[in-house]
């Protein structure tokens, strides 16, 4: 698992003898140990109502908080806190191949149950960096000599020109947005047509519309 180095499998009695030798055999040949635990001890671990047998556990890789240089494109989340939301937005970055995730601080704990299961595998594949702030944004965006696009229901709506990936897209939460701090720094405020009526978008489906308007060729 990408950037995640595991530390154990357990796998509950009720695995059927199949499963069981398919998954000792991928855990043998990447040196991770496996215990074998009771069904009902699963479900005391999970979070899951009705777990299928089979957890991992994996250590959080060291890169969290750093500000080292990352892959672009990005996303830049402010002060996000649905884990629902922020799942799904990781398989959706993904989809669009956006490689590294910034979260403001107050943000929704992205390593919390709920996220994990709704990213289906996302964190395997993207950079996540948590607890950046806004002036490290500017930072960072000076640094790599990297455009800050901003998403906002006042933008413009016609498809923004994008000269390549070295981009960071930013992002409010679906209550208060962005903070006029990030809309006045950025090349541009980018919105979304609105064809009949609302307050607004789920923010997961925002982005998902937002990427695929940047990333057409």
């Amino acid at each position: 698992m990408a950037g995640f180095p595991l530390a154990r499998i357990l796998i509950s009695n009720n695995v059927t003898a199949t499963e069981r030798q398919r998954i000792l055999r991928l855990a043998n040949d990447r040196d991770v140990a496996v215990s074998s635990v009771t069904h009902p001890e699963v479900e005391q671990i999970s979070s899951l109502r009705n777990p299928e047998g089979v957890l991992a556990i994996a250590e959080i890789p060291a890169r969290e908080n750093s500000l080292a240089p990352f892959a672009y494109p990005a996303l830049y989340f402010w002060q996000i806190n649905d884990p629902g939301n922020l799942g799904t937005i990781l398989r959706t970055a993904l989809w669009f191949d956006i490689k590294t995730i910034l979260l403001s601080p107050e943000s929704v704990d992205i390593y919390g149950p709920k996220v994990v299961r709704s990213a289906m595998g996302s964190f395997f594949r993207l950079t996540l960096q948590t607890a950046v702030e806004l002036q490290q944004i500017e930072m960072i965006s000076e640094r790599d000599k990297a455009t800050l696009w901003a998403a906002d229901m006042s933008g413009a709506v016609e498809k923004p020109i994008i000269k390549n990936d070295r981009f960071i897209l930013a992002f409010g939460s679906e209550s208060h947005g962005l903070p006029p701090e990030i809309l006045q720094r950025t090349a541009g405020v980018l919105g979304i047509e609105k064809f009949g009526y609302g307050e607004s978008l789920n923010l997961a489906v925002a982005v998902g519309i937002m990427l695929n308007l940047i990333r057409q060729k």
